[in-house]
């Protein structure tokens, strides 16, 4: 099972928690699922926790890279998911 890693929140920040914040209403669907997290299937959970995790590391131009081309993946993944979904065929298995 897929963990979702969220930065560290701190209590006296003004950023509401991800469980605090409703999904997405006012996108139509399928889109909507690109900017929730916790609508990603387990393989776009992995990019984006692997995208946190790169993150972490100092600066360094080919950290840059490495973020744009898992950004990239992450696009093509959730393009996939989207078109399975649109076409019926639930391949896909959610946490």
């Amino acid at each position: 099972m897929s963990k979702i890693v969220y930065h560290d929140h701190d209590s006296n920040s003004n950023w509401p928690r991800i469980e605090d914040v409703p999904p997405y209403q006012n996108l139509p669907e399928p889109e909507s699922r690109r900017f929730d997290i916790r609508m990603y299937s387990p393989a776009e959970l992995a990019i984006h926790n692997a995208m946190q995790e790169v993150e972490k590391l100092p600066a360094d131009t080919e950290l840059t890279e490495a973020i744009l081309k898992l950004t990239e993946a992450l696009a093509h993944v959730q393009s996939f998911v989207i078109k399975q979904e649109n076409h019926g065929k639930e391949t896909i298995q959610r946490d």
